[in-house]
């Protein structure tokens, strides 16, 4: 075994723990399981180069790593927050905030039963153990459901959950081992009140003063960062810092209130900030993510150095009937119960009652509880972090293994995005886009013209008023969420170069289209159109009814010398490159394109044209 340190036993979880966070993304498996199996490698029960207690913690005294466990967590829960705007919240509102309240009692409640019966635990750990399984996983959850595209609903009940139950499960967990710890020690006075009455309000103070505390400094600090959003690319950093400054001060005067209620606060900062409409919001939330990298690899490397594999002797078939039912019937449970009514189907409440991995958040507040059980001399207190560490070995491996098939046997996985977003809002454009509205699919014109997008808004076309090279922008306010087809079609070969390379970042090559005249052209994105005629030439024959866009229904193939720009195939959309082979085109796929010629005479409506156009928008 080797002399370890504070300086060593952190340095060494951070910088270890970052390469396998490399590795776990390159590979594309949640991290959790990997960072887990190097903590115990490094720890007590393996090299002995990682020693968690070197910090100070409850054994010897100290409360530092405590104290990196509570600001990290805080600052993890923080950037979750920051992804929870009022759109997200607003696809599931009913079974978000059920799933928080009644789920969470329902979890604590039979959680407390089972673990009472089937592990024979005293009330103590029992309700303890209750408390902790409140919450889920969002650093398992939330790589996961990023890579796995799910239904709107069940993506944001799912985030939502994993984000915000966090807090509160720590600080009902935290309220629970007090008065546990003090109904044990003969010196201190029992509390007058019922014991379940004083846990539900010490946890309703913390999570009250905390998220008023969260919610005073969320407003002051968002007021400041859209005063900053404004000064340009400079502002970037300030955001950043206005950002850690405002979680930090509010985990630091909620702390000061009361333990562990600065989890509430910076739940509530990131929640404020993330519906204040921040321009370069984008670029914070990347930043925090990174932030949480490293925070999410120091932490399991340090929590699991601290465990001892001989713990898992302990395991027997009482801890696996118990881990067995808290998957498959106390989840389900909570998720059918608390959504009753809601707006989720029957295989979202399957897929999210299956899917609960545990994560960081849980393997602190076991750690931080276990050891103030074991100085407090409860027996029986080692068992709490051998099954905790159980359960996210479990969860988290079925999860990061059985998700997408789940996702897909149940069919709750998401359609490819579908909306088109083109900029360039002139005539040739606006006509395309009325065409595609017509037949369901979304659509939004940028242009930084004013007049051109009031002509759009006159033929009924979401629009968006802006420079579509600024990216910030152009993620911020200028590109749907479900942005699924780029169409750069301003006919400046520069300016549609730089939008089709921010199109290819936020989608792909295939997905991104630009106006070409070249039939080798080595930009970013795909020509559309034609590389024999130029815009200018298509705008001028719509302009003089040489041309317009028309619609061909399934089974009509446009004319030769039509120009085919989207076929629309059950309900989805896919933008056809420049002189594409007209064999590619499915024979069951309705065709938008321009056609040559006049613009016919719309025929009565029990009347069949295999070309019947879709009437222009104005100039």
């Amino acid at each position: 075994m080797f002399q370890t340190s504070a300086a060593q036993t952190l340095a060494l979880s951070l910088g270890l723990g970052s390469l396998v966070l490399l590795i776990s993304y390159r590979l594309r498996i949640p991290a959790v399981l990997p960072l887990l199996i190097t903590g115990l490698a490094l720890g007590r029960s393996g090299l002995g180069l990682i020693d968690a207690s070197t910090l100070g913690d409850a054994s010897n005294g100290g409360r530092g790593l405590q104290a990196l466990i509570t600001v990290s967590i805080s600052l993890l829960i923080f950037e979750g927050s920051l992804h929870l705007d009022r759109t997200t919240l607003s696809n599931a509102p009913k079974a978000v905030w059920r799933v928080l309240t009644v789920g969470a009692l329902v979890t604590w409640v039979g959680a407390t039963l089972l673990a009472r019966a089937v592990l024979d635990m005293s009330w103590h750990l029992s309700v303890t153990l209750g408390a902790i399984l409140i919450v889920t996983g969002p650093t398992v959850i939330q790589p996961i459901i990023r890579r796995i595209p799910l239904t709107p609903r069940l993506n944001t009940v799912l985030a939502s959950e994993g984000i915000i139950i966090d807090a509160i499960g720590a600080i009902a967990t935290i309220s629970t081992l007090e008065v546990a710890l003090r109904l044990l020690n003969p010196e201190v006075p029992s509390p007058a009140a019922n014991p379940a009455l004083v846990v539900i309000g010490m946890a309703a103070f913390r999570l009250a003063g905390g998220g008023l505390i969260g919610a005073v400094i969320g407003l002051v600090f968002a007021r400041l960062m859209r005063r900053a959003s404004t000064r340009g690319r400079e502002s970037e950093q300030h955001l950043h810092l206005l950002a850690m400054g405002g979680c930090m001060s509010s985990v630091g005067l909620a702390e000061l209130l009361a333990h562990e209620s600065g989890l509430a606060a910076a739940t509530t900062c990131g929640l404020i900030i993330a519906n204040a409409r921040i321009i370069g919001g984008q670029e914070l939330r990347r930043f925090k993510e990174e932030i949480s990298s490293f925070l999410l690899a120091i932490l399991f490397v340090l929590l699991a150095s601290r465990f001892e594999v001989r713990q898992f002797a302990a395991i027997g078939p009482r801890e696996v009937l118990f881990l067995a039912a808290i998957m498959l019937l106390l989840r389900p449970a909570n998720i059918f119960i608390s959504t009753v009514g809601s707006s989720l189907d029957l295989r979202e409440k399957i897929f999210a009652g299956l899917f609960a991995p545990r994560g960081i958040v849980a393997a602190s507040v076991t750690s931080f509880a276990a050891m103030e059980f074991a100085r407090a001399g409860v027996p029986g207190a080692e068992r709490l972090e051998a099954v905790i560490f159980l359960l996210i070995i479990v969860t988290a491996g079925l999860a990061s293994i059985t998700t997408r098939p789940l996702a897909r046997a149940l069919g709750v996985l998401a359609p490819p995005p579908n909306a088109v977003v083109i900029v360039g809002a002139h005539r040739l454009a606006r006509d395309l886009a009325s065409a595609l509205l017509r037949l369901n699919i979304p659509v939004r014109l940028i242009d930084s013209n004013a007049s051109r997008i009031a002509a759009a808004q006159a033929a009924g076309i979401p629009t968006a008023l802006g420079d579509a090279t600024d990216y910030r922008w152009m993620e911020e306010e200028g590109a749907p969420h479900d942005t699924g087809w780029v169409i750069a079609a301003t006919g400046n070969r520069d300016v549609d170069a730089m939008i089709a390379r921010w199109g290819v970042g936020r989608r792909d090559e295939d997905h991104v289209f630009r106006i070409s005249d070249r039939p080798a052209d080595p930009r970013p994105g795909r020509a559309i159109l034609s590389t024999d005629i130029p815009l200018a030439a298509i705008l001028a024959d719509l302009d003089t009814h040489a041309a317009h866009v028309a619609t061909w229904p399934a089974a009509t193939p446009p004319g030769p010398d039509a120009i085919p720009v989207a076929a629309i195939r059950a309900g989805h959309v896919a933008i056809l490159p420049a002189n594409p082979d007209p064999t590619s085109i499915p024979h069951d796929a309705t065709v938008i394109g321009i056609a040559r010629g006049p613009q016919p005479v719309a025929p009565p409506s029990n009347g069949q044209d295999p070309a019947r156009p879709i009437p222009a928008s104005p100039n």
